[in-house]
């Protein structure tokens, strides 16, 4: 499920997703959410400003490993149709 809301230079972005594997040995079933937030911020000069966070929630017995998340930011600058040229970083 996805929104985004545009107001004035800012437009947010919402993303929520889940998923399940089931397998067909013991191995336990295998959920995980995902929930994606993101601003970015429009410049006047064809600039684009980008910031958020991409949440992971695991839910399978015995993985003590249920939460991470990754922090994102990047810059992009455009030609509307024509072209456009960015960089984004990440930490996980």
């Amino acid at each position: 499920m996805y929104g985004s809301y545009l107001y004035s230079l800012h437009k947010f972005e919402i993303d929520l997703e889940h998923s399940q594997t089931d397998y067909k040995d013991s191995t336990p079933k295998y959920r995980q959410t995902d929930l994606t937030v993101v601003d970015n911020y429009y410049l006047k000069d064809n600039t684009r400003l980008r910031f958020g966070i991409h949440n992971i929630l695991i839910n399978q017995k015995d993985n003590p490993n249920n939460y991470d998340n990754i922090l994102f930011a990047g810059i992009l600058y455009y030609q509307l149709y024509t072209h456009s040229l960015g960089v984004d970083v990440y930490r996980c």
